[in-house]
């Protein structure tokens, strides 16, 4: 019925949204991170790329954790699980 699709309509774009929680053991350096090592952190494909094209923009290395938070494919939420383990 109509009401079941617009349920697991709903159901995918909640999943599609949501941000995968990662424990995070170790500080680490944001400018030494892969792709593959921002996925396992919990970001996607699309914004690990965009992490590092970022990167890449402000020629090839983050500053400080501010220059970091500007990237828009990090959500503020996402940020504050990050930064505690953040270092220069």
């Amino acid at each position: 019925t109509n009401n079941e699709q617009i349920e697991k309509k709903s159901e995918i774009k909640e999943n599609k949204n949501s941000t995968i929680k990662t424990e995070i053991k170790n500080k680490f350096n944001p400018n030494d991170l892969t792709k593959e090592e921002w996925i396992e952190l919990g970001f996607s494909e699309k914004q690990a790329n965009t992490i590092l094209n970022f990167k890449k923009s402000l020629g090839g290395e983050f500053k400080n954790a501010q220059t970091l938070k500007r990237c828009y494919a990090i959500s503020d939420d996402k940020f504050k699980e990050i930064e505690p383990y953040l270092y220069f």
